[in-house]
């Protein structure tokens, strides 16, 4: 079973998901200043990470929480 969510990247530097099952839309993250250069998320552990180069910055969210 694959999970129905999308993200989508803003400009201004927040993350957003919307779950296509529950038509639920929550933005995850706001605090990048910059361009997000990569992300990656980790299923098993229910985590979002994103970089931000320009910013030197590595972001953890723990979305389980």
């Amino acid at each position: 079973m694959y999970d129905k969510r999308i993200v989508s990247f803003m400009i201004n530097g927040s993350i957003s998901v919307l779950d296509l099952e529950t038509q639920h839309y929550a933005t995850i993250m706001r605090s990048h200043e910059e361009n997000i250069d990569d992300i990656c998320v980790l299923e098993s552990n229910r985590l979002l990470v994103s970089c931000s180069g320009s910013e030197e910055v590595i972001k953890i969210w723990d979305e389980s929480n």
